[in-house]
């Protein structure tokens, strides 16, 4: 890992997430000096602020960007939300300075051979963290962290030559793996659909952003994909893809199996589980065991009660119309 200590880093982007923060975080704790810049205030940015208050030394220049913070900095980490084009991040570039996002510092501390990606529009939160605990439950020296509320830099100390790290990888993310050609041996792409075109220039853009996590993969990796998805098994999809395709689908489970999550969305979620699972060498029926008692991620088609039998669900990330009428194949889940 590169020695951080003394160098001038610049957090383009706090938020109210673990992206900001946690790279606040490990900077300040790598030695190096941490200013911040975001565009809201401290009220705002409150929750965030204090948790970082056991690194007083960390500077904040708040409610706005100025040039002068990027001139200052010998590196530009920029929050993954933060367009390419943003023009404080164009003069970074156009003065040499070095912009990363997370992700990069990851990717050049754990090798592409220890991940196991999962993206896709909607189902990437419960297909990671269903992973995740079937390879927890079988001894499996495993971390989950990504695009799910655990920042990608909190686990580099704890990544060993064995570890295995279950990703999840938005879109924005994704730019950081095509940047240094790299795709994760194991990639799970969930399914597409018209999503965060305020930031990409067209679908086309953004499907291809998805098709990263399998661009780089040779014939030694593995990609799952959902069985008939409209986008994702087309010959233009797939063309130049060298990676193993590996299709799921709710016909993969046996009709005995019952898991606790309802909902044909989430059914594909567990097809895709145990397909992983299974490529990663885990035992049918451990899994189908594990993924059977999986009670879900908050959030996500959540009950909160059970009121006189009137059943109130919290499905907060449903932000989509695809989301909230969750078909199959589709999940509640926000990019």
């Amino acid at each position: 890992m590169t020695n951080f200590k003394g160098k001038k880093v610049l957090i383009f982007g706090l938020g109210l997430n673990q992206g900001g923060l946690g790279s606040a975080k490990f900077f300040a704790k790598n030695g190096a000096k941490v200013r911040i810049t975001d565009l809201r205030n401290k009220e705002v940015l409150k929750s965030s602020i204090d948790e970082l208050k056991q690194f007083p030394k960390i500077e904040y220049s708040l409610e706005g960007h100025k040039n002068e913070d990027v001139t200052w900095a010998d590196l530009v980490i920029k929050n993954a939300a933060i367009k390419p084009n943003n023009s404080f991040i164009n003069y970074a570039l156009k003065n040499d300075k070095p912009v990363k996002m997370d992700i990069d510092i990851f990717l050049e501390s754990v090798k592409p051979s220890q991940i196991i990606g999962i993206t896709g529009t909607k189902g990437k939160s419960t297909t990671s963290s269903m992973i995740y605990e079937v390879l927890k439950k079988s001894k499996k020296d495993v971390i989950l962290a990504g695009n799910i509320g655990i920042s990608v830099l909190d686990t580099i100390p704890n990544v060993q030559e064995n570890t295995l790290v279950v990703l999840e990888i938005s879109s924005f993310q994704l730019q950081s793996f095509d940047k240094h050609q790299v795709s994760p041996k194991w990639a799970v792409l969930t399914n597409i659909t018209p999503d965060h075109l305020n930031y990409h220039s067209s679908l086309e853009e953004y499907i291809n952003a998805k098709k990263i996590i399998g661009k780089y993969q040779t014939a030694d990796d593995f990609l799952f994909l959902r069985k008939n998805d409209p986008i994702t098994t087309g010959s233009k999809f797939l063309k130049d893809l060298k990676g193993q395709i590996v299709y799921f689908s709710k016909d993969d489970l046996p009709n005995h199996f019952h898991p606790n999550l309802k909902g044909d969305h989430n059914i594909e979620n567990i097809a895709a589980a145990l397909k992983t699972a299974k490529a990663l060498g885990i035992n049918t029926n451990s899994a189908l065991q594990t993924l059977a008692g999986f009670k879900g991620v908050p959030f996500r088609m959540e009950l909160v009660k059970d009121w006189h039998g009137v059943k109130i669900i919290n499905d907060t990330a449903a932000t989509s119309p695809e989301s909230g009428s969750s078909p199959v194949g589709m999940s509640t889940e926000t990019l």
